[in-house]
Formats: structure tokens, C-alpha cells, sequence
């Protein structure tokens, strides 16, 4: 009897060292990585307008799942740490951040060197409609010279940018740069109509988006007069540098930019094997 009473009180003795060590205790390290993937979540949760705050510990058990951990080793170690003399959970903490700040440096380089490839991109692609310098108009017959008309509009950023001369008057002629967008049906979208002030080399610099397919012709006019009566028998306006610019849209930019790269082979088809049948059966 005596002998039974004390494997019982063995066996009963393993049992318990068992259930108190079937809990494992996460290391300092990954429980900063349990820390920081938790934080992500929050942030999204945060994020989500149509989700609701999630208090309990159980919607983070993939996380747990993750490093091999259960959410019950995760409030046996939580607990561990409370009853620990010197509490080393703000060192924990303390990794947590630096893993967050170096995913949030990542994450701005990241940025920058889209931004970069953007940046290249629009530049690779804008191109020059028109450069001219000394348009000078001193007849009726030369106000030609200051009307400009492109076709085969499309979407993208324009820039008209250059320098003129408007000799003062006693009269101050109300002169426009008239800038206007035609639909297929003829219908405009004006885009530009700033006043030409009487000045000696004065620069101008005009921008617009077209962001619509339906636009096919552009026309842009330094001598246009809302009111006709004001109009002056002689022009006597010199542009002495005119350049319009035409960019495509970012997402076209990126686009034919990468199209462009990706062409490029690197590699023959030999060394990558791509050409053997023996391959493909594999």
C-alpha cells in the first residue's frame, strides 16, 4: 500500500513538473517580433474605418502561430515577467522600436527611389512641341506668327513657358494669351486666358492637365482681345523665347519605362536553359 501511495505521489509529482512546463516561455528576442507584428496589425485595424477596436489577445493568435508559440505561452511569459525582480519588458520594447524605425527607413528609401523612377520616367518622355525665338510682329500680316495650333491632343501636363516684350502705350491694350483644349465634337475646354501686361522682358511660364481622352486639338494665340475695339493697329509685341512642353501621364511614363527595361535580355536563352525541351518536361 505504502509503495502504491508513493508512486502515486511521483507520478502526481511529474504531472504537475508537465503542466508547468507544457508553457513555453518566449525569448526576449522573437517576443520584440511578436511586439512589432502585433503593432502592424493594430495600425491596420486603426486604419480600417469599417473595422472595430479588437481587445482580445485571441485575433493576434496567427502572430503567436508564426514564431510556433501558442497564446497561452504568451501570458506564461507575460506573467514570467511580472514576477521578475528587475522587469527587462522596456528592453523588449525598446527592440521593438528599432525593428519599427528601420522598417520605417526601408520604407522611405523605398519612396525616394520611386519618386526617382518616376522623376526619370516623366523626363524620358516629355517632349518638345515647339522652341522658337525673335517672333517679332510689327504689321497686322505678322500676328500669324503668334498663333500656334497642335493635333492629336492627348492626355498629360503642358507647359508654355518663355519670355516677351509688350512696349508701354499710352492706352493699355487688354492682349490675352488664349490657350484653348477642342473636343472631337468642337466643343473647347479653355485651359489658359492670362492678361499680356505691357512690360520689357517679362517671362511667362502656362500650365495645364489634360486628363480626358475626347481632346484632339490644342490652339494657343498671344493675340487674343476680349474686346475687339481695344485691339491696336500695330502688334509691336516680340517673344524672344517660346517653348512648349508635353509630358504623358505618370502611370504612362512608368509604363513605357518599364516596358522599355524589361526588353532588355540580360541573359541568353541558352544559360537560362529556356530553350531546351528537357527542360520544360521537368
Amino acid at each position: 500500500m505504502k509503495k502504491r501511495l508513493s508512486t502515486l505521489v511521483v507520478m502526481l509529482g511529474l504531472s504537475l513538473m508537465w503542466a508547468c512546463n507544457s508553457y513555453k516561455i518566449i525569448p526576449d528576442r522573437e517576443l520584440a517580433q511578436i511586439f512589432h507584428d502585433a503593432m502592424l496589425v493594430n495600425a491596420y485595424i486603426n486604419n480600417d474605418a469599417g473595422q472595430s477596436a479588437i481587445d482580445s489577445v485571441n485575433f493576434y493568435e496567427p502572430i503567436f502561430a508564426k514564431y510556433g508559440y501558442t497564446v497561452e505561452d504568451f501570458h506564461y511569459t507575460m506573467d514570467k515577467f511580472s514576477r521578475r525582480k528587475s522587469s527587462r519588458l522596456s528592453d523588449v520594447a525598446e527592440v521593438m522600436l528599432l525593428l519599427l524605425d528601420r522598417e520605417s527607413q526601408e520604407l522611405s528609401l523605398k519612396v525616394e527611389k520611386l519618386d526617382t523612377i518616376e522623376s526619370v520616367a516623366r523626363r524620358r518622355y516629355s517632349k518638345i512641341l515647339l522652341e522658337r525665338e525673335n517672333i517679332v510682329t510689327k504689321e497686322v500680316a505678322d500676328t500669324s506668327k503668334l498663333y500656334f495650333e497642335f493635333d492629336g491632343v492627348r492626355p498629360g501636363k503642358y507647359a508654355v513657358t518663355g519670355y516677351y516684350t509688350l512696349p508701354k502705350s499710352k492706352s493699355l491694350s487688354n492682349r490675352r494669351a488664349y490657350i484653348n483644349a477642342f473636343r472631337k465634337d468642337s466643343t473647347r475646354r479653355q485651359m489658359v486666358n492670362n492678361v499680356m501686361f505691357p512690360r520689357d522682358s517679362s517671362s511667362f511660364t502656362y500650365q495645364f492637365d489634360i486628363t480626358s481622352d475626347d481632346m484632339e486639338r490644342l490652339t494657343i494665340s498671344f493675340n487674343h482681345f476680349v474686346d475687339e475695339k481695344e485691339r491696336p493697329k500695330k502688334p509691336n509685341l516680340t517673344i524672344h523665347s517660346l517653348k512648349i512642353e508635353y509630358t504623358p501621364t505618370l502611370e504612362e511614363c512608368v509604363e513605357r519605362l518599364f516596358n522599355e527595361q524589361s526588353s532588355m535580355r540580360i541573359f541568353a536563352d541558352t544559360l537560362l536553359h529556356l530553350t531546351n525541351p528537357n527542360f520544360a518536361k521537368e
